[in-house]
């Protein structure tokens, strides 16, 4: 029986400390495509989505006046969150890598660490310089934070119901208020299920489920409108493929070696 040790660099991944780094940023060239290219994408997909808002707002507006559907939401968001639940799972990975000799695990447990603090970083930084705000974000609300009512650069479509803040970008504002594009917690959740689809393909739609029920807790709580979470998503899809490839199997990427334990 021969077990999957890996290279010596992916048997040790913090080996020489740059492991990351050659994952990340292979070359200059291929990482400002890749950069520009899923700039591209997560604009075009968020535009397409703002047409959506309302409908998915609508469909869910019963749901978020449930106060069962949102104790579940609650316990779903809370458990979906970078910490605990990605935390969790990279856990989970390294005592099953050290009580079960599945050094390939720990490369995986690293990767999900990765593609998720870097999705969750890249959408706390993209909200920030935004400012879009909360679909539950109140005029009164606002006026007790800031003590004035900013005006947006740029009107958003989705129309604000009475006493909520006129959906649109406001800028940088230095409030949580103002923290909706894209969700973090769809970034981290989506980083989090696309590593983990790679490497259990099988087992991929579990994975998925998962990630979704993520980003409709985040919708019955009001937090996120649905391109908001489109956003995060697609955050999570590009980590996730970025580091995935180089670190497992590789089964839903073509061309990737792939290397089989007995």
């Amino acid at each position: 029986m021969m077990r999957d040790t890996g290279s010596p660099q992916s048997a040790c991944p913090l080996g020489g400390g740059t492991w990351i780094w050659k994952r990340l940023f292979p070359s200059v060239q291929q990482t400002a495509f890749w950069l520009v290219g899923w700039m591209g994408i997560e604009f075009v997909v968020v535009v397409v989505a703002l047409s959506m808002d309302p409908v998915w707002e609508r469909a869910l507006l019963a749901q978020s006046k449930n106060p069962l559907w949102r104790e579940v939401a609650e316990r779903i968001s809370y458990w979906g969150d970078f910490f605990p639940g990605v935390f969790l799972v990279v856990l989970v990975l390294w005592i099953g890598a050290f009580v079960g000799h599945r050094k390939h695990w720990r490369e995986r447990a690293y990767a999900i660490l990765v593609a998720a603090t870097l999705a969750g970083l890249s959408a706390d930084l993209l909200r920030i310089v935004l400012g879009r705000p909360r679909p539950d974000a109140t005029v009164k609300a606002c006026l007790q934070e800031l003590g004035t009512l900013p005006r947006p650069w740029l009107v958003l479509p989705t129309p604000s119901p009475p006493g909520r803040l006129t959906d649109g970008l406001y800028g940088w504002q230095g409030k949580d208020l103002f923290h909706s594009l894209p969700s973090g917690h769809a970034a981290s959740a989506s980083a989090t299920a696309t590593v983990l689809s790679i490497e259990w393909p099988s087992l991929l739609p579990f994975w998925m489920c998962g990630a979704a029920s993520v980003l409709w807790s985040r919708a019955v709580l009001g937090r996120h409108r649905f391109s908001d979470l489109v956003a995060g998503m697609v955050l999570g899809l590009a980590f996730g493929l970025r580091v995935a490839p180089r670190t497992s199997r590789g089964t839903l990427v073509k061309g990737h070696r792939s290397r089989r334990e007995e």
